[in-house]
């Protein structure tokens, strides 16, 4: 994928910071602000870290969680803010803003997946960067918008993608309608093995079993995939793993649980961290 020479941000600066991204063809018209960390020391091919926040769109406090892991590893964080005024609804911010709510599909240079890339594009160029790929971890809806951006943007440059303690997900059974399912998404069926093949880990905390959390979804459909968060990201990943096992895929998915940790994006994030340096998650 080439870089978009025409999206552009302010200057930055090193260390702790925010900056206002616009896409300048138009193709996004609402600004986020970016939350981040950039290191001192920057090299050609600094690595480049996502992460996304949950349903309160706290991500400021997502990012100062973080920051430390930036600098003790030298990686630029950056860590988008969908912001309730302009992506008010689950629609709006973890399901892609793929649809509106009459139904309509929505030109993907608008989905919020695609921003990712083209704010990975708008850094790179600014700082001039030729880091090839990014690593994106989503914690609770951002978990959400981390797996899904996998289903319906598969080409995305991310090397490893972290969804942790999702909610509820989009199965990748076409018999079940979007967004419960890949019914009426737009995705082809033959999507599906390359989907599977993605580096995709399932992070889920073992104590993340309350059924009564306020920001849990419980229609028919989400509890079909279980009563709560540790049992639906299990359903999701064996579901997909059978997928795998039955059309022969080189499954790449992982499921990643750790002990004792409940609903908490601070505890879960040491683990995202191990094992984005490759290390045991406890």
């Amino acid at each position: 994928m080439l870089v978009n020479e025409s999206i552009k941000i302010t200057q930055l600066i090193p260390g702790k910071g925010k900056f206002i991204f616009t896409d300048y063809q138009g193709n996004l018209e609402k600004p986020i602000t970016v939350w981040s960390y950039f290191p001192l020391n920057l090299t050609k091919v600094t690595p480049i870290v996502f992460v996304l926040h949950g349903v309160e769109r706290n991500a400021r406090e997502y990012r100062d969680v973080w920051i430390n892991y930036a600098k003790q590893n030298d990686f630029i964080l950056l860590v988008p803010e969908f912001s309730k005024q302009y992506y008010p609804k689950s629609r709006h911010y973890q399901q892609g803003n793929m649809f509106r709510r009459s139904g309509k599909s929505i030109n993907p240079n608008q989905w919020t997946f695609t921003t990712i890339e083209c704010i990975f594009d708008a850094v790179k160029i600014n700082q001039n960067l030729e880091t090839e790929n990014y690593t994106i971890y989503g914690h609770s809806a951002g978990g959400q918008f981390v797996h899904r951006l996998v289903m319906f943007n598969p080409n995305a440059r991310f090397k490893t993608a972290i969804a942790a303690n999702s909610g509820w997900y989009t199965m990748p059974n076409f018999n079940i309608s979007f967004p419960y399912g890949l019914g009426n998404s737009g995705i082809e069926k033959d999507k599906l093995k390359q989907i599977l093949t993605k580096k995709l880990i399932i992070l889920l905390g073992t104590k993340d079993t309350d059924e009564n959390d306020q920001h849990l979804r419980k229609t028919p459909e989400a509890n079909q995939q279980g009563k709560n968060r540790l049992v639906r990201g299990r359903f999701f990943y064996e579901t997909a793993r059978n997928i795998a096992i039955e059309d022969n895929i080189d499954f790449q998915w992982q499921l990643i649980e750790v002990e004792g940790v409940n609903h908490s994006n601070s505890e879960i994030s040491k683990a995202a961290m191990n094992l984005i340096l490759n290390k045991n998650y406890d």
